[in-house]
């Protein structure tokens, strides 16, 4: 059995098609015992907790209607090939999370199966129906869907409860080199980066599970280019090392080909995601 860490947000369209790409990896490698966690990640923290027109927001950060057009455009396709039905005309908020992670780290409390269908039932209510997941009321009514005693949610929700926590785990995230989402660390050591498809998430499973079963390292095979790569190099080495992976990018971006595997390992996440500082480390 391996663990997969999600570190992800639920206005992230990418972290939507992740998700499903996850599913379908998980589904064909029945052979393995595949646990998933989801961590918390905010594309824009920076947005009030009452959220903001999505429209002048979008207008905002890419700066015309026609550019939110191609992105959107871009968007919808692989979301129809995931089964998702993006409906980005219908959400008029966009939605400061901070409260959404709140909810999904008490589900996580309370199950695996209970957090996995909060967070799908978050990424359905923002983009296949338009609802504001910002709003108190509607993240203790999809508690009560996914499982969760709704009544606790609605008392907890106005307070302070876990906000630090939440906030520290983003924090761990960023000081790990995390700048984009979706991730996908396997094992709190190998990283995945982007929404990578089934067939790519699935052969790092197994090689993650094969790895640990037998007590080695992981050799990955390259993923395709929706991620980006990021760290800190806290020493001499992993800088080189870096720079190496930087050059090897580079090169490969040049060739039109897929980015060559990064094969990363970062210390790994304990359960309340302390940790000593990133290490880069290519493996043999």
């Amino acid at each position: 059995s391996i663990t997969v860490d999600v570190v992800s947000d639920v206005v992230c369209p990418w972290c939507f098609i992740g998700q499903k790409r996850l599913d379908k990896a998980i589904a064909s490698v029945g052979d393995v015992d595949v646990h998933v966690r989801w961590r918390p990640f905010q594309l824009d923290p920076t947005i009030p907790p009452e959220g903001m027109d999505r429209r002048q927001y979008m207008l905002g950060k890419f700066g015309s209607e026609e550019r939110i057009r191609e992105i959107h455009a871009r968007i919808e396709p692989l979301g129809e090939a995931e089964g998702i039905h993006f409906a980005f005309a219908a959400i008029k908020v966009a939605a400061n999370t901070l409260d959404a992670h709140r909810v999904i780290r008490w589900a996580g409390a309370a199950g695996e199966d209970v957090q996995n269908r909060l967070v799908r039932r978050l990424f359905q209510l923002n983009f296949e129906e338009g609802v504001n997941i910002g709003d108190h009321a509607v993240l203790v009514k999809a508690a009560g869907e996914a499982g969760m005693d709704a009544s606790v949610v609605e008392t907890l929700l106005p307070t302070d409860a876990d906000v630090e926590a939440v906030r520290n785990e983003i924090a761990t995230a960023s000081r790990m080199g995390i700048t984009g989402v979706p991730c996908f660390l396997l094992e709190g050591k190998y990283a995945v980066m982007g929404a990578q498809d089934a067939d790519t998430l699935a052969d790092a499973i197994r090689q993650v599970a094969q790895a640990k079963a037998r007590g080695g390292q992981v050799r990955c095979r390259a993923p395709s280019a929706n991620g980006t790569f990021s760290w800190r190099f806290p020493t001499r080495r992993a800088l080189f090392l870096g720079l190496c992976s930087y050059f090897a990018v580079a090169l490969a971006l040049l060739k039109k080909k897929p980015w060559p595997l990064l094969p990363v390992q970062l210390n790994p996440f304990v359960d309340d995601w302390q940790e000593n500082g990133p290490l880069l480390q290519l493996l043999p």
